[in-house]
């Protein structure tokens, strides 16, 4: 079987076919301009096949060129069916924001049974050393420490804790100096 072209390049030779501006195409990958005409440039080399007529400020599709963006988009087109048949369904995420101290102390000990028992959900997990409140954005669920009387939360208690102070047998002796 002959060696297939990057399949990188073939996608953003697609893209820029399809819309015949390596700027609309870079702006719809994420790339800079640059990268796509490298991409392209890096594809024509491989096959040894000029895919664009570059005129000013424009491109054309050479015939090579519409005959290579049919292939790679019936070929995309098929291998997201044949994905969709397979039922490819990512896990469902789950953005959990943590103490850093009951993260590391409750919650990461508990993590092997719950991945096991819920094989279809990931975990992102952020901890921080110091949390007065409730998540701003982008997490679905906040394990921290308080009385939960945030707006706009819902607030479940898992447990409560009792703190106490704990110091050295000297410390007093040392206030006591001062």
């Amino acid at each position: 079987m002959p060696r297939l072209p990057s399949l990188h390049a073939l996608r953003v030779f697609e893209s820029a076919a399809r819309q015949e501006s390596f700027t609309l195409a870079a702006r719809e990958l994420g790339l800079t301009q640059s990268a796509v005409s490298k991409q392209v440039a890096l594809l024509e080399a491989q096959l040894g096949q000029a895919l664009f007529r570059r005129h000013h400020r424009r491109i054309e599709v050479t015939e090579c060129g519409r005959i290579v963006a049919h292939a790679v988009r019936s070929s995309l087109a098929n291998l997201a069916a044949r994905l969709d048949e397979i039922d490819t369904r990512r896990p469902t995420q789950i953005r959990v924001l943590a103490d850093a101290d009951f993260a590391q102390l409750w919650l990461f000990p508990r993590l092997p049974a719950f991945e096991r028992q819920y094989p279809e959900l990931r975990l992102s997990i952020r901890s921080e050393t110091s949390l007065e409140g409730p998540p701003l954005d982008g997490f679905d669920c906040a394990l921290l420490w308080g009385r939960g009387e945030w707006r706009n939360c819902r607030f479940e208690p898992l447990f409560t804790n009792a703190v106490f102070p704990v110091v050295a047998p000297g410390y007093f002796v040392h206030l006591d100096r001062t």
